[in-house]
């Protein structure tokens, strides 16, 4: 069976075009400087018309949450137990998500989260969220770990920032403009290894041969530890590894870090 499937409105809509590029965004209020989320129409606070738009990096920290262990439909019989949080994200608005990737034990007041969209059965991909954990340190990395996912369309709104500040690269027919491969494997990587110790540098990315970005495509791409070794510095390599909706390779990019603990 089906699960519902988010029915957007005029207030709402934003929210979900940005979610099926694999944005979170929400709404501020350029008078009171408050967020506000879920959407409306105008400001909750102060009652101002003329709300903005802006997209937040999804790190938040959890609020509160119930462990839910009997389903209240027969589509979530499966999913059974599973935890429902109301995450207070850093931009300073609160938001509710399913905690995926942990179990119910795993999940306390406090905890930093991470919010991912999931895709499904849904049209639109849903918001939920995952465990950020401790400090990815040297010692904590293990190879052959996937340390997270990110799904990402290749929009028009994503091609026009891009070739706004990089105008000589620009799209050629259906394809997207080259540098995306690069831009949405890094994405990939700051996204899912986090929280990481400051101080870590880039050694060195290799693209390899994959089939190009098409514009409009779902990309959903995963990063995994491939290698580290301690040389007098600490190395380590990660393998960003990314298909399309077709299941076609688009990305299959090499970094190399010096990890600075």
């Amino acid at each position: 069976m089906k699960k519902p499937t988010p029915v957007p409105t005029a207030e709402t809509q934003p929210f979900w075009s940005a979610a099926a590029e694999g944005r979170l965004i929400y709404q501020y209020c350029p008078v009171c400087k408050k967020a506000q989320f879920p959407p409306r129409h105008r400001c909750a606070s102060c009652g101002q018309a003329e709300i903005t738009w802006r997209e937040s990096h999804g790190i938040g920290a959890v609020h509160s949450f119930t462990v839910v262990e009997r389903a209240s439909a027969p589509a979530f019989q499966d999913d059974l137990p599973y935890v429902i949080a109301l995450a207070d994200l850093d931009e300073g608005f609160r938001m509710m998500v399913t905690m995926r990737g942990c179990e119910p034990h795993q999940v306390q007041i406090g905890a930093r989260i991470r919010v991912v969209f999931e895709l499904g059965e849904n049209t639109w991909p849903l918001p939920t969220a995952t465990l950020l954990g401790e400090m990815l340190t040297f010692a904590r990395l293990e190879p052959g770990r996937v340390y997270g996912r990110h799904t990402e369309t290749i929009g028009q709104r994503l091609i026009d920032q891009w070739t706004a500040l990089y105008p000589w690269d620009q799209p050629q027919g259906d394809r997207a403009p080259s540098g995306l491969t690069n831009m949405v494997g890094m994405r990939t990587y700051l996204l899912a290894m986090h929280p990481r110790p400051p101080g870590n540098v880039h050694a060195s990315i290799k693209l390899r041969g994959a089939r190009p970005l098409r514009i409009g495509a779902r990309v959903s791409a995963e990063v995994s530890c491939s290698g580290k070794e301690e040389k007098g510095r600490r190395f380590v390599d990660f393998h960003v590894r990314g298909t399309d909706e077709e299941g076609h390779q688009v990305i299959d990019m090499e970094l190399r870090l010096i990890w600075a603990q």
